[in-house]
């Protein structure tokens, strides 16, 4: 009985140890990662709306209409006074999972598209990074369904991750799409 006290004592105080040491840590580098989520994405706005000088943020008006596809930001952007367009950070599953910014014209088309991050197999998944895949959506209608096979040319050994992406382009552009007609 004693040394079941004991041990109970001392997996108690490793596991309180344990905590407040991980604790510690996240209090340190928790600012870092979101300053570094904050850089990345202020860098993949001006890389799609390189002429804007305002990002409005419209969160709060704006969601996904599918269960697997969340949107983290939705930005009207603009220069000065004109709307420009809007861009939408939206997670979704690929071959993994996928975070990826959507922007959008007044014109209803896509004009970019930009990944936050990628968390797919390296070599395979991350051949929906190359320039050659995602500059396909440079330019697409809205109204485009965005099918892989369709409109948009897959990736061999990497359908899967690029069916995803495809799909949380066409969610985030579909949305982006209806709030600016609202907007306009």
């Amino acid at each position: 009985m004693k040394s079941a006290l004991k041990l109970t004592f001392a997996l108690t105080m490793y596991s309180v140890i344990a905590c407040t040491a991980l604790a510690v840590v996240n209090s340190f580098t928790a600012p870092v990662i979101a300053e570094r989520r904050s850089n990345e994405i202020q860098k993949a706005l001006n890389d799609i709306f390189p002429q804007a000088n305002k990002f409005d943020d419209v969160i709060s008006e704006v969601k996904s209409t599918e269960k697997t596809i969340k949107f983290d930001n939705a930005f009207l952007v603009k220069k000065d006074t004109e709307l420009l367009g809007m861009a939408i950070i939206a997670s979704g599953p690929t071959f993994n999972e996928a975070t990826i910014m959507v922007g959008i014209d007044n014109s209803g088309k896509l004009k970019k598209i930009s990944f936050i991050e990628l968390t797919d197999t390296k070599g395979i998944g991350t051949k929906v990074l190359n320039d050659s895949f995602k500059n396909q959506f440079k330019g697409k209608a809205i109204s485009d369904k965005f099918l892989v096979g369709k409109d948009v040319q897959g990736i061999s050994g990497s359908t899967v991750s690029s069916k995803g992406v495809s799909k949380i382009v066409s969610v985030a552009s579909k949305i982006a799409n209806s709030y600016l007609e609202g907007v306009k």
